[in-house]
């Protein structure tokens, strides 16, 4: 591999002068990572490794690149050095032997948004203003602000819900696939197990960052190794489906990888994806908001079998009597401390089932609706709801 010594004027002056004055080796070495420039971290576009490489693992040349970006005013490249400087720590960079590595000898890092990932005291003053740094790259198209600014401005696992995907839904097919891995899983997170929605989710999780498929390994039983992953932290959310096990949000445990091939070639592949401005709903936060401040209310949700003799399916109760319907998803609405009415939708087709109507709060109930039968979801609806009541809390 070429040196990079040789590539830097300013090297090359010091390789050539007399050996009785030429630094040594590691002094050679350190003058070259001090000389990486903000230009060089640019024309990565964002690679974490190729930041990596020009960076060796060296926190003091960060700290210097981030100073300097900050006195530039360049946004971008201080979110990017952010980025590196994770990537260098996950990987403890500053142990490993740069001379003889390429960028696709490192391991691949996979960035995540997160709250609280850009306040890094070994590399940075505290003056730094980060929120300030990500809504001057946002306003420039920088995608990956956009995702950490949206990401952190939602209550804790929102991120899996409906809501968000709306949110991220105007940036979506553009470009950055961890954005638009973020906008499957709020799809899929956040609608009803096996609905159109659901799928379509999944489909934009596989094709754009990819879904973490696990399988079992020398001939262990399927529900062994599932048992082995089974954690009370995942299991409001675990469930199966095309005999596929869905551990937490993110991660799926398949039979094999025949059985995960044959499901993406057969369902996934066929899953339609409706255009991503199909995701936009329209909404008065503030009113929203002035009516659930002002009346007080509050919300439940519950699933119930309807019984039917003409559509749905078998259940079979408790005491082994066969009944014949459909379920629907029921979102409870509550005004200190009675409830006032329910919004009812089928489980199966996701149309409304049961509504009520209510003058002064008819801007809620509409919202409701809309939410209930895009998803058939009530805790994205809850989510959502909770939500606008922060969003909009200081502007009514």
């Amino acid at each position: 591999m070429t040196s990079p010594l040789s590539r830097s004027p300013l090297n090359k002056e010091l390789i050539t002068s007399p050996l009785s004055n030429s630094p040594s080796t590691l002094e050679l070495e350190e003058i070259w990572r001090s000389q990486v420039t903000l230009e060089q971290i640019s024309n990565t576009c964002g690679n974490i490794n190729k930041m990596r490489m020009l960076l060796q693992g060296n926190l003091t040349t960060l700290k210097n690149l981030l100073e300097a970006a900050e006195k530039k005013g360049d946004a971008i490249v201080r979110i990017q050095l952010s980025h590196a400087f994770l990537g260098m720590k996950w990987g403890n960079d500053s142990l490993k032997n740069f001379s003889i590595l390429k960028v696709e000898d490192l391991e691949e890092f996979d960035y995540y948004p997160g709250k609280g990932n850009y306040f890094n005291s070994e590399v940075e003053s505290q003056n730094m203003n980060w929120r300030q740094t990500f809504i001057t790259a946002a306003k420039l198209g920088y995608l990956p602000a956009v995702l950490e600014l949206k990401y952190n401005e939602w209550p804790e696992d929102s991120y899996a819900t409906y809501g968000f995907a709306v949110a991220l839904q105007s940036f979506v097919g553009k470009g950055n696939k961890m954005l638009d891995y973020y906008f499957g899983l709020a799809l899929k997170n956040g609608s009803q197990i096996g609905s159109p929605l659901y799928y379509e989710g999944m489909r934009w999780m596989h094709q754009s960052h990819g879904i973490c498929v696990k399988y079992p390994e020398n001939n262990q039983p399927f529900e062994e190794f599932i048992r082995g992953y089974q954690s009370p932290d995942y299991m409001n959310c675990d469930h199966r489906l095309d005999g596929l096990y869905h551990l937490g949000k993110k991660v799926i445990l398949a039979p094999s990888k025949i059985v995960w091939e044959t499901f993406v070639r057969e369902k996934l592949a066929n899953v339609q994806c409706a255009p991503p401005e199909s995701h936009c709903v329209k909404y008065d936060g503030k009113e929203i908001c002035r009516l659930l401040n002002e009346n007080t209310i509050a919300f439940n949700r519950m699933h119930a079998f309807v019984d039917s003799t003409t559509e749905g399916t078998d259940f079979e109760c408790p005491g082994g009597q066969i009944r014949h319907g459909f379920w629907i998803v029921s979102f409870v609405v509550y005004e200190n401390r009675r409830e006032i009415g329910r919004i009812s939708v089928q489980h199966n087709n996701l149309k409304i089932h049961e509504t009520f109507k209510n003058t002064r709060l008819q801007p809620v109930i509409n919202f409701i609706e809309n939410v209930m039968t895009r998803t058939g979801s009530p805790k994205s609806t809850v989510f959502w709801l909770n939500h606008i009541k922060d969003l909009f809390r200081n502007s009514i």
